[in-house]
C-alpha cells in the first residue's frame, strides 16, 4: 500500500510540476508542496521517510535538471555544463532538505513562508555563482 501511495505522490507531482512548467513556472517548490499538502500528514510522514522522500525528491529533481541547465546558462554567460551540474546538485539537495524537515515536523509550516526563504537563497547563491563564474572566466582568458 505504501509503494502504491508512493508512485502516486510522484506521478501525481510530475504531472504538476510538467504542467506548470509548461506555462513558463520553473520553481518546483509549490507543486511539489501542493501535492504533499493534498495527502493526510501522517500518510506523507510513512510514505516519505528519510530514505524514500530523499530518493523521490532526487528524482523529481532529476526529471526537470535538463530543462532547466538553458535558463540557468543564458542567465550566467559563462556557466559550464560542469559548474552548472555541481550547482544544480548543490540547489535540489538543499531544497530536498528542507522539504523533508518540514516533512518531519508535521507540515505545519506554511509553506509560502519556506518557498520565500528557499526562493531568496536560491537568488543569492545565483548572484555568487555568477560572480565566481565570472571571474573565472577572466582569469583563464587571461593565460
Amino acid at each position: 500500500m505504501l509503494d502504491q501511495l508512493r508512485i502516486e505522490l510522484f506521478q501525481q507531482t510530475i504531472a504538476l510540476v510538467k504542467q506548470r512548467f509548461e506555462k513558463g513556472e520553473r520553481n518546483l517548490l509549490p507543486a511539489i508542496f501542493e501535492v504533499l499538502k493534498q495527502n493526510d500528514v501522517n500518510l506523507v510522514k510513512a510514505t516519505m521517510n528519510h530514505e524514500y522522500g530523499q530518493s523521490f525528491l532526487e528524482n523529481v529533481f532529476k526529471s526537470y535538471r535538463e530543462a532547466i541547465r538553458p535558463t540557468l546558462k543564458q542567465k550566467i554567460t559563462y556557466l559550464t555544463d560542469n559548474q552548472f551540474d555541481y550547482y544544480y546538485s548543490y540547489v535540489s539537495n538543499g531544497i530536498i532538505g528542507v522539504i523533508l524537515a518540514w516533512i518531519d515536523k508535521g507540515m505545519y509550516q506554511e509553506t509560502d513562508v519556506l518557498e520565500k526563504i528557499i526562493v531568496e537563497m536560491i537568488f543569492q547563491s545565483e548572484k555568487q555563482l555568477a560572480y565566481e563564474v565570472k571571474k573565472l572566466a577572466r582569469l583563464s582568458n587571461r593565460k
